[in-house]
């Protein structure tokens, strides 16, 4: 009488699984339901289904216990991925923005040096056209100052040869030949005076002009050429010494501009360079920060596509985890009513001769050897999967006792739904284990290259800034080196404009002294030249001759003197005045000759003066622009750190996740593969196992 309500336990036992299938595995939900059925003994049946059932409650909250412990675990986890993830994306667009700045930077600096250093080299070009016209000037005006100095020493040595013709006696046809060639050399720079002269000299037929017969004295017609001649040498020797002061004036005045113009192409060519060099330096910020970019714009794909995966992920289990929430509060709740209404009928006893599962199960004969096997086959497997072994108890229970009619499949065909159970439960871990790797394989991957990357970049940033330092401690050595040969020429500048100040004093002064030594010895000579022909002892001009009466006869000569002609006073003065009038003409070539070196120093000094000043402005400008890349090369660094830092965080949150208890990734696929193959195993021998259960009842 009591089977037909033992066939109900266990119906209901079977049918529990619908409130329990988020609750157990498919394995303990079968051993459980038939352990329930195979313990039925004779004390009251609705104890033990109430006993079943609160145990059932029991796993059910301990279940639920363990899965909010994971759950919360992996919201952890999303919010931590989350928040990285999140925050790495607002990083690449700070740096993607900041690149981009530097990059609008990059290509307007680029394009300002280009313009620049072409407006450089059209000056440099301008200023090569302009030196070589000023050179081909100079040379035109060196051939005329040759030529010029030639006819200026064939006329003085021709003049020479004309005074030393006159004065050493040579026949008149000689001397006029002498004094022709002088004469036609200078003619054009004769006063009408000096013509005449000359003229009627060449005109002359004899040295010696007739007074009347009854004085027979005679006078030397030579002498007014002479002082004509000497006075046109002397002008042609200034003239020779101011065309040589013109020339030096001129070279120098060339030399002074050559190397002004030198000195300008150097600064123009040194600006090239400097603008050529910023534009290189630009070019290779420019590439750097196009790498910039690009790496930012991928890692902000890379992270917004990781990003919206795990959100997405972290959104379908939250569903998942509400749903499976409210299914097993549902069920809790359904088993507490359960029990409540079992608990009523709790006080009626079982009838007399009530059997056990063991009566129960006659009621399901199957045949035994195809059902034997099939738990032999669950036993063999038993060793390696706890499911297995559960089950394999499970239905070794169900085979114990002999069957009875055709309905002996009926307990195992419940034991194959719960494979079929096991099997699926087991085919949705086996895609979410290999869903899970490979998104810990893209975020390890990618975090790993970030690593790497960043660490690269930290080593090459690391080594230009140490450049960089050092080339800027170099340009200060320099800076002050330079600085420190601007003073000491500065002070050689100042020291040599004293000194010429003080030698151009001198010179003027000596010239000064010849020049008064001059004059006073001219006053003096006329003094005493017109005493002297007034005596008679130096002859008179012919415009100075007097008409008149003879005199008397006294003495055989008259007195006219005794310092007259060369050897007495006259030629003293005459040749301390020429001493004088080459004191003078040394002074003044002293004076030109020193200035000429004067400038020549100074403008060497101011030269290299100012080549250094150029020097010293061009390092310390490079010095800035160092710094300032030193400056942004370091804000770079603290960023790639910031950036590495932050890579090295992530890797290590990837590792409760992704790792698990393995030391190295390499380990953790191992397992992983080992995880898989262990679970294709563990199908593989539930399919066995139902097909042979398939065999066993459908034979």
């Amino acid at each position: 009488r009591n089977r037909p309500f033992l066939v109900s336990i266990g119906r209901r036992c079977v049918h529990s699984r619908v409130h329990l299938s988020n609750v157990a595995s498919a394995s303990m939900r079968v051993v459980i339901c038939v352990s329930a059925l195979a313990a039925v003994s004779a004390d009251h049946p609705i104890t033990k289904v109430i006993k079943m059932i609160e145990d059932f409650k029991v796993k059910a909250e301990e279940e639920g216990q363990e899965e909010q412990i994971s759950y919360t675990a992996f919201e952890r986890w999303c919010k931590s991925s989350i928040g990285d993830l999140t925050s790495e994306i607002n990083e690449s667009k700070k740096t993607l923005a900041k690149a981009l700045q530097a990059k609008a930077q990059q290509e307007a600096t680029i394009a300002r040096m280009t313009e620049q250093s072409a407006q450089l080299q059209q000056e440099i070009d301008d200023r090569n056209a302009a030196q070589a016209k000023a050179d081909s000037a100079r040379t035109e005006e060196n051939k005329e100052y040759v030529a010029e100095q030639g006819d200026f020493s064939d006329t003085i040595t021709a003049l020479d040869e004309a005074i030393t013709a006159m004065e050493s006696g040579k026949s008149l046809a000689q001397t006029k030949q002498v004094v022709s060639r002088a004469v036609s050399l200078i003619e054009v720079f004769m006063n009408n005076e000096q013509k005449t002269a000359a003229k009627a000299f060449l005109q002359s037929t004899s040295f010696l002009q007739v007074t009347p017969p009854e004085r027979e004295q005679y006078k030397f017609k030579g002498g007014g050429v002479i002082e004509t001649l000497e006075g046109l040498k002397r002008d042609f020797e200034n003239k020779k010494f101011e065309s040589e002061k013109a020339e030096m004036n001129a070279k120098a005045s060339y030399e002074l501009a050559k190397k002004a113009q030198d000195q300008a192409i150097a600064a123009a060519t040194t600006s090239q360079t400097k603008k050529d060099n910023r534009k290189s330096d630009t070019e290779t910020e420019l590439a750097g920060s196009e790498g910039t970019i690009s790496t930012a714009q991928s890692d902000i794909g890379r992270d917004t596509t990781t990003l919206e995966t795990t959100e997405g992920t972290c959104t379908q289990r939250a569903r998942e985890w509400a749903e499976r929430s409210n299914t097993r509060a549902n069920e809790m709740k359904a088993m507490t009513q359960a029990i409540k209404i079992l608990k009523k009928s709790a006080g009626v006893r079982a009838p007399a001769g009530a059997h056990a599962a063991p009566d129960f199960l006659q009621l399901e004969q199957f045949t035994a050897p195809k059902a034997a096997k099939a738990v032999a086959l669950l036993k063999k497997a038993a060793g390696k999967f706890a499911n297995l072994q559960k089950l394999a108890a499970a239905a070794e229970a169900l085979a114990a006792p002999p069957g009875h009619g055709k309905n002996a499949g009926g307990p195992f065909h419940k034991v194959k739904q719960m494979i079929q159970k096991m099997i699926f439960q087991l085919q949705d871990e086996q895609k979410q284990d290999q869903e899970h790797k490979d998104w810990c394989d893209n975020e390890v991957t990618h975090t790993k290259q970030k690593e790497t990357e960043y660490t690269s970049r930290e080593t090459k940033l690391d080594n230009t800034i140490d450049q960089l330092t050092a080339e800027i401690s170099q340009l200060d050595t320099d800076v002050g080196n330079h600085a420190e040969q601007v003073k000491i020429m500065t002070n050689s500048i100042d020291e040599l404009k004293k000194d010429r100040a003080e030698d151009s004093k001198e010179n003027a002064i000596d010239i000064k002294d010849a020049q008064e030594a001059q004059t006073a010895i001219a006053n003096a000579q006329k003094v005493l030249t017109d005493f002297y022909k007034s005596s008679g002892e130096v002859a008179k001009e012919d415009w100075e001759l007097l008409q008149i009466p003879a005199e008397p006869d006294t003495w055989d000569a008259s007195y006219s003197g005794t310092q007259g002609g060369s050897s007495g006073i006259l030629g003293m003065l005459e040749s301390i005045a020429s001493d004088f009038a080459q004191m003078e003409i040394q002074a003044r070539v002293a004076e030109s000759t020193n200035q000429k070196e004067f400038e020549e120093q100074l403008e060497a000094l101011e030269v290299n003066k100012a080549g250094e000043e150029e020097q010293e402005r061009l390092k310390s400008n490079r010095i800035d622009a160092l710094q300032k890349k030193l400056s942004s090369k370091s804000e770079q660094m603290d960023n790639v750190k910031d950036q590495l830092y932050a890579a090295d965080e992530y890797h290590k949150s990837l590792k409760p996740a992704c790792y698990g208890d393995s030391p190295t990734y390499a380990d953790a696929q191992t397992a992983f593969a080992s995880r898989q193959t262990a679970r294709d195993t563990e199908i593989n021998m539930l399919r066995d196992a139902q097909k042979i259960l398939d065999e066993a009842f459908n034979a």
